[in-house]
């Protein structure tokens, strides 16, 4: 099984958003052109993934949708303006490679940067208020 296979959404997800091109990233709330994908959740184990629009926060989705603990989920915002992946921390450092092979194999390409740690914080750090 290749991790492109991993790859979970589940029918609520699938109900109400629609994907508009080959990237993982790129799904919009059916009936609108402006509410697309800013926020997802990953599950390096098992390959579910959540994803909801702006401001949604990250638990709140995970809550209504996921199956697992909220830490337990490797949490992005996709800076689309920017053309930036960021990826919040988290304590296993091989989950957050692992996410991004799964963007690269699932349709996010080479020119959008996938960032995280102290250093990617720090960039971000205005475009992170409030989120």
């Amino acid at each position: 099984m290749t991790e492109t296979d991993q790859i979970k959404i589940t029918e609520k997800l699938f109900k109400n958003w629609e994907k508009f091109s080959d990237s993982i990233l790129d799904w919009r709330y059916k009936g609108t052109t402006d509410e697309v994908l800013f926020k997802f959740a990953w599950q390096p184990e098992d390959g579910e993934f959540l994803f909801s629009s702006y401001p949604t926060p990250h638990k709140v989705f995970i809550w209504n949708f996921g199956t697992h603990k909220f830490d337990e989920y490797i949490k992005g915002i996709y800076f689309r303006d920017k053309r930036i992946i960021y990826l919040r921390g988290h304590k296993r450092e091989e989950w957050m490679k692992k996410t991004e092979k799964m963007l690269r194999q699932n349709g996010v390409s080479d020119d959008i940067e996938i960032i995280w740690g102290k250093e990617a914080t720090k960039r971000m750090e205005e475009d992170l208020k409030g989120l």
